[in-house]
């Protein structure tokens, strides 16, 4: 859906920021360097675009007389159904129901996860958020019942799914964005939460690099001899912050490697190999 259009920009991009000329100047021919143009750094910029999800784009039920108010760092809209909450520092939306609203008592809006998922990605990409930028969109189903016993559950029914929006920037996943959402039969967001921060075009070209370097059978073989063993077989990924980490924006790129463990820990290396941690990571020990 999105990946192969996202590598075709990716290609004109490169090949606008690494243009180069050539000029006759008499029988030897000169290669010059030109500068981008603005347009072609305007597409580097729109590459990463951000996307903040906001209350008057937003189906969320938030029930009668929403008023704003602020509290433990988010900017909320408190209705007597439902919160619209938002981080202002970074752009984190989340609307989160109230037990018992009428939106959660509704019925599912659909058995099918891919009519699920078309309206989850339908309704964000026209409230705003790139369409360009979808990796890839997964419907997960809940079910409610009620039971006695460590695990044990009677009449099971099905409540409807939730459909989770991942990203990818110029063919390059970005695990640490998303977009997610669960509607009713009303048409009405039950639930949903949005990080989706801009994707600084510099990140985009490292990773790019780093791509190519990967990929190339002589260099990716040199790059990967320096990485642990014992780690499962990576990928370039560019990494940010999360949304409730309104002190210092971080982004990257990382070759991404999986520990082969029950916790399945995920680790981060640089260009050169050397491995790294975002400063809300918890310390890796080797």
């Amino acid at each position: 859906m999105t990946t192969a259009s996202s590598a075709t920009i990716c290609f004109r991009l490169a090949c606008g920021c690494l243009l180069v000329s050539v000029a006759a100047c008499g029988n030897t021919p000169e290669p010059q360097h030109t500068e981008p143009t603005n347009r072609q750094m305007a597409k580097v910029i729109t590459m990463g675009a951000g996307y903040v999800h906001t209350a008057n784009k937003s189906r969320f039920h938030l029930g009668a007389n929403p008023s704003p108010k602020s509290e433990f760092g988010f900017a909320k809209l408190v209705g007597s159904e439902g919160v619209f909450g938002t981080v202002p520092e970074t752009g984190w939306v989340m609307g989160i129901p109230n037990a018992g609203a009428s939106s959660m008592l509704a019925d599912p809006l659909t058995q099918s996860p891919d009519v699920h998922n078309k309206t989850v990605v339908d309704y964000f990409v026209g409230a705003g958020l790139p369409a360009d930028q979808i990796k890839a969109v997964n419907a997960h189903a809940s079910v409610q019942g009620s039971g006695s016993g460590p695990g044990a559950m009677s009449n099971g029914e099905f409540a409807g799914y939730t459909s989770v929006i991942t990203r990818a920037v110029a063919g390059i996943p970005v695990p640490d964005s998303f977009a997610w959402a669960r509607f009713n039969a009303n048409g009405e967001a039950v639930e949903e939460q949005v990080f989706w921060p801009t994707i600084p075009s510099d990140v985009i070209q490292q990773a790019q690099a780093l791509q190519a370097t990967v990929s190339d059978p002589q260099q990716g073989a040199s790059f990967l001899n320096k990485l642990p063993s014992k780690l499962a077989h990576g990928q370039v990924v560019i990494r940010h912050s999360p949304g409730s980490q309104r002190s210092l924006f971080e982004c990257v790129a990382s070759y991404d490697m999986m520990e082969m463990t029950p916790m399945g820990r995920v680790r981060h290396f640089d260009s050169t190999g050397a491995e790294f941690q975002l400063a809300g990571e918890t310390k890796v020990v080797p």
